[in-house]
């Protein structure tokens, strides 16, 4: 698998992931989300120095999102992890997760 940060072309892939019923189940807010909003969470969240996306590629398939979120005053990092609803249990989130760090 290969990571590179996410590039504005990423987020309609993103938009589809989040909006995958079983992937909204896993977030905080399960509602479906409307593309002019994730559009602006995309934009502000890629420029933030302190969030990282990041996304994995096997064989030149998008497979999964991994994002850091710092937490500079408190030393850490929430991590937030989303797999491609076609690759799901395959493996590729350890993996994701593993090659991000």
């Amino acid at each position: 698998m290969q990571i590179r940060k996410l590039i504005q072309s990423d987020s309609l892939d993103l938009f589809s992931w989040r909006n995958d019923e079983l992937s909204r189940r896993m977030f905080k807010n399960t509602a479906l989300l409307n593309l002019e909003d994730h559009e602006k969470w995309f934009e502000a969240t890629r420029i933030d120095p302190n969030k990282y996306l990041l996304i994995g590629f096997d064989q030149n398939e998008k497979v999964g999102v991994c994002r850091f979120d710092l937490k500079i005053d408190e030393k850490i990092a929430e991590v937030s992890i989303n797999v491609n609803p076609k690759l799901r249990s395959k493996g590729f989130g350890q993996e994701l997760l593993k090659k991000s760090l």
